[in-house]
This record gives C-alpha cells, structure tokens and sequence, in this order.
C-alpha cells in the first residue's frame, strides 16, 4: 500500500504539540492528481473536549498545515488519509469519525457492505441511526462500536473502563464477519480501528499491517486554555513520552508489527498489551 494512505494514532502521557501527528498528512501537500488522496483528516483533544479537522480534498496546503501546528495541541491524536472504496467523495465520508469524545478511524472494506448495512442499521440504539451523516461502513462501524458499550458508563464523555471497549470492539468484530458470512462475501473484510476517548487507545489489525513503538522525549507544551503572560516556560517543562500506532513505519526507529486479527491495547499509562480481535469460539 502506498504511503499515501495512512491510519494513524498517537498517545502521549503530557500534552504535546501537534507536529508529530501532522507529520502524517505532510505527504498529501502538492501531491499530483493521479497520486493524492481523496481526503485528510486529525483529530484532537483541547479542555477535555474531542475536535476533527478533515477535509474531502485531494492536497493539503503548507500554509493550513502551519497553521494547524501553530494552533493545536493535544494528548492523543489520530489521522487518516483517506482512499475511499465505500462512500462517495464529501466531508461527511472523511475521517476521523468523532462522537462525544470518542475519536476513529478506520482502514478496510467491508465487502457487499450494502447488503450489511441493514443489518448494522437495526442493531444501532435508536438515537445513534439518526446522528449517522455519511455513507461509510467506517461511520456505521463507530457508531455499532458506542451500541456495544451501552450500559458501561457516560459514554460521551468516555468514562468507560477500557475493558468494557475491548469487550465491545470485539464484539463489533464477531458481528460484522458473521454478518459477512451471511451475505456470503467473497473477501474477508478489512477491519484496523484506531478508536480513543483521549485516556486510552485500542488498534485493531485485520487483513492488513499495522505498527506501534514507543517515543521518549517529546517536547511538552501547556494546553492552550493555561497559556497566558504567566505561564512557565516552555524549556523547563519535563519531556514526555507516547505510542505511536500506524498502519506502515513512518521512520527508520524500531517498530513492532501487531499479530494479525489482534487489538493493540494502550492504557492510560501506555503499558501496552494485545488481545484477540475476533476470538475463536470453542
């Protein structure tokens, strides 16, 4: 897969400047028309509260690149450079997919997806059919995944314990490949989720790669809402460190390949772990 397209999640213990994560969408600035991307998207955190930024665009300006790393700082982030194969081109298809302060992406297909769209349909909580604004089995996926965790908490503000999203991304992939095998599609389908409420991060590997390492010193900043004439300086702030998640290695450092139909779990320590995707029933 080329390096255009790119999933792409981070993790950090202190708040740190956006660069890093924008280094991932550096690569659709002046791509030509038979290369770029349909699409770019970052989400981020600021004051506890989840934001995207995502456009349906084929290229990504330096100057709103530049100005997106002036302006935005965060704990966790997530991006995605988007090749669509369900959907059509609009900002409602582009990813990340935010709800409450739940951030996602999504790399795959899933296959005869208009067939499994019904059903997906009528499984969703009532209120979550109704705040669905694109086409995309990304889209729907997010919001199969929050009808899963019913019950485990305020979910839009995240308080669910990240067991409970482990037990419900699992669930979300026993459901969509029996509902494949119902439909009776010809190709497993593509299911890496890069899915956070900014404390926690889970990752999903399914029919294609996806990578993680661990990065120290990375420059703190103060969130924006404590900037101010009285704010310390920068400099003496300590360094933190993060896990970066993505779906090739964006550096020539060490990365560690997640086992394929495993979650990369990463908790509010960054102590990681993997459990199965879809389990195997006895």
């Amino acid at each position: 897969m080329s390096e255009q397209w790119t999933n792409y999640g981070l993790l950090s213990d202190v708040t740190i400047p956006s660069s890093e994560a924008l280094k991932v969408l550096a690569p659709t600035t002046g791509a030509s028309a038979e290369v770029a991307p349909k699409g770019w998207g970052i989400g981020f955190y600021q004051s506890s509260s989840a934001y995207v930024i995502r456009k349906a665009t084929t290229s990504l300006t330096n100057d709103r690149l530049h100005k997106m790393a002036e302006t935005i700082s965060s704990r966790a982030y997530v991006a995605h450079v988007r090749r669509p194969t369900v959907g059509e081109i609009k900002d409602s298809n582009t990813q990340p997919y935010r709800h409450g302060v739940w951030l996602c992406t999504h790399q795959g297909t899933i296959e005869r997806f208009r067939r499994i769209k019904p059903i997906i349909t009528r499984t969703l909580a009532p209120r979550y059919r109704e705040e669905i604004r694109g086409t995309t089995d990304s889209e729907y996926c997010l919001y199969l995944f929050l009808t899963y965790l019913k019950g485990s908490g305020y979910l839009k503000r995240g308080d669910v314990p990240l067991e409970n999203a482990l037990l419900a991304l699992q669930k979300l992939g026993q459901s969509i490949s029996a509902w494949s095998d119902e439909v009776n599609a010809e190709k497993p389908w593509g299911g890496n989720f890069i899915i956070t409420n900014g404390r926690y991060m889970l990752a999903t590997r399914r029919c294609a790669p996806v990578f993680y390492r661990q990065q120290a010193d990375i420059p703190q900043v103060l969130p924006l809402a404590e900037q101010n004439a009285k704010s310390p300086d920068v400099a003496s702030l300590p360094p933190g460190k993060a896990i970066l998640v993505a779906s090739h290695p964006l550096d020539d450092q060490p990365w560690t390949e997640v086992p394929e139909n495993q979650i990369l779990l990463i908790d509010t320590d960054l102590s990681t772990r993997t459990e199965p995707f879809i389990p195997m029933t006895p």
